[in-house]
């Protein structure tokens, strides 16, 4: 993803997060509306929608974050862990095996996160979303989390581990990728040192200090007292 996009996400998740005070917020990513990216403002990372990913194998999405002219460059493959932290920020369950969020509570609703990250396979009664992660099942597999929702007795479920994993170079059509990309703002620029221990003047920064406030009132008697004198020439 280019720079100066980061740059523009970043900005909107610090004025987003300072207007809502919220855990999770959907922003969009490459065209208006699109509402691709999910934000943990928790972890400033920024999540992609899962169907955006559908039908690409490990591998080809692997050198696609990692191609500078790619749209996903930037972007890096979660872990298992990566997912439990964001359903922490979202006050849903990490339990390694599975949950089952039965009924919908203020504290602990998961369905705007799964609505934000997208569902890559749905019918009448029963939708979820499933997405390959960075973590080895075994050594040529990489394992699949996944959340549902069953209509008919209207119960949420996670999984970190669903199925039998996915091979390197397998693609489903219902299957999307986990990736996220670091929003955090970039620090103001420092002195770079050298190797010889000094630093290095083309990059140092001049700090200049503000006028005092009597210093200021000062300098302004003088002026006025100087322009009187010249008027009584």
């Amino acid at each position: 993803m280019r720079s100066t996009a980061k740059v523009a996400l970043a900005a909107s998740l610090v004025v987003s997060s300072m207007a809502t005070q919220a855990s999770i917020i959907t922003e969009d990513l490459f065209t208006t509306n699109d509402g691709l990216l999910t934000l943990d403002t928790n972890t400033n990372l920024g999540w992609l929608d899962w169907t955006y990913t559908t039908n690409l194998s490990y591998e080809t999405v692997l050198n696609r974050i990692n191609d500078v002219n790619d749209s996903l460059y930037g972007f890096k493959y979660a872990s298992v862990y990566d997912f439990q932290t964001l359903l922490s920020s979202f006050n849903a369950s990490t339990h390694s095996s599975s949950s089952t969020f039965t009924g919908i509570s203020p504290t602990n609703d998961p369905v705007p996160l799964f609505n934000s990250l997208g569902y890559t396979s749905f019918s009448t009664d029963y939708k979820s979303g499933l997405a390959i992660t960075k973590t080895y099942r075994r050594s040529n597999t990489k394992k699949v989390i996944k959340y549902s929702y069953n209509r008919s007795d209207d119960k949420y479920q996670v999984l970190l581990d669903s199925s039998n994993g996915m091979f390197l170079d397998a693609r489903k059509d219902y299957v999307g990728h986990a990736l996220y990309i670091d929003m955090t703002p970039v620090n103001p620029p420092e002195q770079v040192v050298n190797n010889t221990g000094a630093t290095d003047p083309s990059t140092a920064v001049t700090e200049v200090s503000e006028p005092s406030v009597f210093a200021m009132l000062f300098a302004g008697i003088a002026l006025l007292f100087t322009r009187r004198k010249s008027e009584s020439k």
